[in-house]
């Protein structure tokens, strides 16, 4: 009788140590299952921080590119408006010679024709 006790023990203590030798593997399988996911998890961190840092780099690259863009555009604009100030200067200006021509062609005319009539 003791001796199947004995037996029985030793089949129970064999059964809970092959069932602590899954439980050590299942744990270790968890724990590199763990050690993986969290090496994945820092290598994505690390790529969306690269991302980031690509991204805030465009942006202010392309904020740089706007401001000078938009200096350009001021430039242009008064230039455009200086260019129609000239413009205008000179169409008065042109309004003038022409006036001051028409002046001018009538007191010849009409010195051409005193001079006409004196020769006469």
């Amino acid at each position: 009788m003791e001796l199947l006790k004995l037996s029985k023990f030793k089949l129970q203590l064999r059964a809970l140590i092959s069932e602590l030798q899954q439980l050590k593997e299942l744990e270790r399988s968890a724990t590199e299952e763990c050690n993986q996911l969290n090496q994945k998890q820092k290598q994505t961190g690390e790529e969306f921080g690269r991302k980031l840092q690509e991204l805030q780099a465009e942006l202010a690259s392309s904020l740089d590119s706007q401001s000078k863009l938009e200096t350009k555009v001021k430039y242009l604009e008064n230039d455009n408006f200086l260019l129609e100030n000239k413009q205008k200067e000179l169409k008065r200006t042109i309004e003038s010679l022409l006036q001051s021509r028409e002046t001018f062609m009538s007191f010849y005319q009409d010195s051409t024709c005193e001079i006409k009539r004196s020769i006469k």
